[in-house]
């Protein structure tokens, strides 16, 4: 997650961290066998997942502090609240996180063998954040992956390094603010030379989000 606020569950997905598009690699590249192992997922609000699949975050591990932290890729997302790109972005279902807080207590209000305090209090945090601009969220921390596992960091790393070589390409970021990427702390250095070999051999539309492919 990178809000410590409880959300309601339908608006939080777990995410790759090493797409599976890239499964067949995972084992040799970057040291683990299972794609859907829970330490290649990421808890996310939907709106941040789909902007990390897309590309238009990552990220970055900060040294000082020993974490990986937001960093915006896309310059449009800076002056967008959460909600006005929720509406930018066709690919997200809109309905259902958009819909209005009594809405919601509605739908609470019919299921049964609830903690209604707890639900409540999670659409209140929704209501708060969709109103939060995406910049409020720049350097903020990763603080758990899937089932509250610790993420792999190499793969946290891969990630950054392809969404960096996108944003370059799409002119978002310049060739000075490309940060190298910090996987190899986790992997023996002898692997290094390999893992860089596979990035460079991998074809264009492998290292595309979905939206540009289609696009």
């Amino acid at each position: 997650m990178i809000s410590n606020a409880p959300l309601p569950s339908t608006v939080v997905i777990a995410g790759h961290l090493f797409k599976s598009c890239w499964a067949a690699s995972c084992q040799d590249h970057l040291d683990f066998e299972d794609i859907d192992n829970p330490r290649n997922g990421l808890l996310m609000f939907k709106p941040f997942e789909f902007a990390f699949d897309n590309s238009h975050i990552c990220f970055l591990y900060d040294s000082k502090t020993d974490q990986f932290k937001l960093k915006i890729l896309n310059p449009l997302l800076k002056p967008m609240t959460i909600k006005e790109y929720i509406k930018s972005e066709k690919e997200i279902n809109e309905n259902s996180l958009l819909k209005s807080r009594d809405a919601w207590i509605s739908e609470l209000n019919q299921q049964q063998a609830i903690d209604m305090d707890a639900a409540i209090t999670a659409v209140d945090n929704l209501m708060v954040i969709l109103d939060m601009g995406f910049a409020d969220f720049e350097g903020c921390p990763v603080l758990s992956g899937a089932n509250g596992n610790k993420c792999y960091g190499r793969c946290l790393s891969f990630q950054a390094s392809m969404s960096q070589i996108f944003a370059l390409n799409k002119g978002w970021i310049k060739k000075e603010e490309v940060k190298s990427p910090s996987m190899f702390t986790e992997l023996e250095e002898n692997n290094k030379e390999r893992i860089l070999e596979w990035m460079s051999s991998l074809s264009q539309d492998k290292l595309l989000p979905t939206s540009a492919i289609d696009d």
